[in-house]
């Protein structure tokens, strides 16, 4: 049994790898495709922007769990979204929000506690700077806002608050 599985995996992977490109036909169009970089689900941002003119969708499903002494938290993030635009080669637009669902199951014998909504917008910038060279990192700066009003009011912050990083 455990063989026939290790078979079937093998074959699952070479047919895939098969399936991206066949000899002699060129799957993409005439100009070059950028290599695919993505700034979600993790918790770090690329360096890399998107190429000028480019538009890139990337969503996901996120689910956490925390547990305490009395209690368990679980958090769910559903087609949670990044969308990003290239203005110019070194610099994007970004727009990024979800639906989530957030748990809240006390001791056992109470009653859990459930919110769900639109988790808070924001949108901001990705600046390339500058290339690796030697023992100096590439570099991209990412600045962004969220919008309290943009949002349902189980997860709305106190105020509209911005985030500057470096990737």
């Amino acid at each position: 049994m455990r063989s026939n599985l290790l078979l079937i995996i093998i074959l699952m992977s070479a047919i895939s790898g098969f399936s991206q490109s066949r000899p002699g036909i060129n799957v993409a169009p005439a100009w070059s495709v950028e290599p695919l970089t993505t700034d979600r689900p993790d918790q770090t941002e690329s360096s890399v922007t998107v190429p000028h003119k480019a538009f890139q969708l990337e969503t996901g499903f996120i689910f956490e769990q925390y547990s305490g002494n009395q209690f368990t938290l679980e958090n769910m993030a559903i087609g949670s979204t990044l969308l990003r635009y290239g203005v110019l080669d070194n610099f994007e637009l970004r727009l990024g929000s979800g639906y989530q669902i957030s748990t809240l199951k006390p001791a056992p014998g109470l009653g859990d506690t459930t919110q769900n909504g639109i988790a808070p917008i924001s949108g901001g910038i990705k600046v390339y700077i500058v290339e690796e060279r030697g023992p100096w990192p590439e570099l991209a700066l990412l600045a962004d806002i969220t919008l309290n009003q943009a949002t349902t009011l189980d997860f709305r912050p106190t105020y509209n608050y911005s985030t500057i990083r470096f990737a």
